[in-house]
C-alpha cells in the first residue's frame, strides 16, 4: 500500500521533471535557432553570390537591363536559394549545438538532473520539423511566385528592346512563351550605340517556311529594326524552293515579337493539328518552376490523360520538390547522435564523419538526378512507370541517410 508521503514525492518528482523538460527544450532550442539563423545567412550569402547573383549580372550586361530592375531580379532569386540551404543549415546547427553542450558538460548536468537521452533529442527534432516547414513554404509557395514574377519582369524588360552594354557583338533569341519553340534568332557582329554592323536574322515563325535576312548594317530603336542592304532568303520546307529578294532599306517593327513578313501566305493548319497545338501549349512543361508540387503533379497527370508525353526532367523536378524539405529531418537524425559524444572523446572525428555523410548524400543525390533524367537508364526498369522508377532512384540517398542516422541512434552508447 502506497503511503501519502510516497505519492506526494512521486508527484513532486514528476512535476520537477516536466519543468526541467520545458526549460531544457527552450534552452537547447534557443541555442539551436541562433546557430541555425547564422548558418542560413552565411550559406545563403555564399551560394547566392557565387551562382544566382552572377547569372543576373550576366543578364544585366547581356540584355541592357537597368541596374535598379536588375536588383529586383536579384531579390526574387533569394527564396529559392534559401530553400536550398535551410536543410544544410539545420544539419550544422544541430551538430554545433549538441557538440557545444557536450563539450561544456551541460549534457552531463542535464543527465544527472534526470533527463533521458531520448528527451535530450526532442529540441533537435523540433528544429528539424521547423526547417522542414520553412523549406516547404519557401519552395512551394514563395519561390514559385517569385519565379513567376521573374519571368514576367524579364520578358517585359527584354520587350523594351534595350541593347546589351559593354559588348562588341550579341545574339538574341525569341521563343514561344507557351511551347518554348524557337521563333527567331538575331545576331549582330558588331555595333556602336544604336548603329549596327553586319546583322543576321533567322525567322521560324511561319509554318512551312524559314526566312534568313542578311544585312550590311542597320539601326536599332527600342526593338524596331531598320536594315540597310538586306538580302532576304525564303526557304520552303515542303518543296525545298529557295526565293531571294534584295532591299536597300528594310524596316522590321518589334523584331523579337512580330513576324518578318506578315503579309506572306501561310499554309492552312488543320483543325486537329490546331487543337493538338493548343492543348500542348496549355499543358506545356516550360517554366514548371512556377508551379508548386500539387499544380505540377496535376499538370503532368493531365498530359498523360491526353496522351501527351512527359519528360523525365519533369518527374525529377516533382520528386525533388518532395524530397528537399524531408532532407532536413534526415540530416537532423544523423547530426544528433554524431554530436552526442562524451567530453573525453575527440569531437573533431564526429564533425569529419558528419560532413563526410553530408558530402556523400549530395554526391549520391547528384548521381540519382543524372540517372533519373536519362531515358536509356529509366527504360531498364521494364514495365515500371517513369514516376515510380524515378522515385525509387531519387529516394535512395534520402533513405540511406535516414537509415544511417537511425542506426547511429540505436548504436549510441552515451556514458557521462
Amino acid at each position: 500500500m502506497t503511503s501519502p508521503h510516497t505519492s506526494s514525492f512521486n508527484t513532486t518528482q514528476s512535476t520537477s521533471k516536466a519543468a526541467l523538460g520545458t526549460v531544457m527544450d527552450r534552452y537547447i532550442l534557443a541555442m539551436g535557432l541562433d546557430n541555425f539563423v547564422l548558418n542560413v545567412v552565411v550559406f545563403t550569402f555564399l551560394l547566392f553570390f557565387s551562382d544566382a547573383f552572377l547569372d543576373v549580372l550576366n543578364e544585366i550586361q547581356r540584355y541592357g537591363i537597368p541596374l535598379n530592375w536588375g536588383m529586383v531580379l536579384v531579390a526574387l532569386q533569394l527564396p529559392k536559394t534559401m530553400a536550398l540551404v535551410i536543410p544544410v543549415s539545420c544539419f550544422l546547427a544541430v551538430l554545433m549545438t549538441y557538440n557545444l553542450l557536450s563539450n561544456q558538460l551541460e549534457l552531463v548536468a542535464l543527465r544527472m538532473a534526470g533527463a533521458s537521452l531520448e528527451r535530450l533529442l526532442v529540441p533537435g527534432l523540433l528544429l528539424g520539423v521547423l526547417a522542414t516547414g520553412m523549406t516547404g513554404v519557401l519552395d512551394e509557395v514563395i519561390a514559385p511566385y517569385c519565379h513567376q514574377q521573374t519571368v514576367a519582369l524579364r520578358e517585359a524588360l527584354l520587350g523594351q528592346g534595350l541593347l546589351p552594354v559593354g559588348r562588341e557583338s550579341f545574339t538574341l533569341e525569341d521563343r514561344n512563351p507557351k511551347s518554348d519553340a524557337l521563333n527567331k534568332v538575331f545576331h549582330v557582329s558588331q555595333y556602336k550605340g544604336h548603329i549596327l554592323g553586319a546583322s543576321t536574322l533567322l525567322d521560324f515563325t511561319q509554318p512551312g517556311m524559314i526566312q534568313v535576312i542578311q544585312a550590311r548594317g542597320g539601326d536599332w530603336a527600342q526593338g524596331d529594326l531598320t536594315l540597310s542592304q538586306a538580302n532576304v532568303y525564303t526557304l520552303s520546307r515542303q518543296t525545298s524552293n529557295l526565293s531571294f529578294n534584295h532591299s536597300d532599306r528594310l524596316f522590321i517593327p518589334s523584331v523579337l515579337s512580330a513576324s518578318l513578313a506578315p503579309d506572306e501566305t501561310v499554309p492552312p493548319v488543320s483543325a486537329a493539328n490546331a487543337a493538338t497545338a493548343e492543348l500542348e501549349a496549355s499543358l506545356s512543361e516550360k517554366n514548371t518552376e512556377t508551379l508548386n508540387i500539387l499544380e505540377l503533379f496535376g499538370r503532368l497527370q493531365a498530359r498523360l490523360a491526353h496522351g501527351l508525353p512527359v519528360a523525365n526532367r519533369s518527374w525529377v523536378l516533382l520528386w525533388e520538390k518532395l524530397t528537399l524539405p524531408l532532407s532536413a529531418l534526415a540530416f537532423v537524425v544523423v547530426a544528433m547522435p554524431l554530436a552526442l559524444n562524451p567530453p573525453r572523446n575527440n569531437g573533431r572525428k564526429a564533425f569529419v564523419v558528419a560532413l563526410g555523410s553530408l558530402f556523400l548524400f549530395y554526391v549520391l543525390r547528384a548521381i540519382a538526378v543524372s540517372v533519373s533524367r536519362s531515358d536509356a537508364v529509366m527504360s531498364s526498369f521494364g514495365g515500371v512507370s517513369p514516376v515510380v522508377a524515378i522515385l525509387l532512384v531519387l529516394g535512395v540517398p534520402l533513405v540511406l541517410m535516414t537509415l544511417w542516422g537511425l542506426w547511429l541512434l540505436r548504436q549510441k552508447r552515451y556514458a557521462l
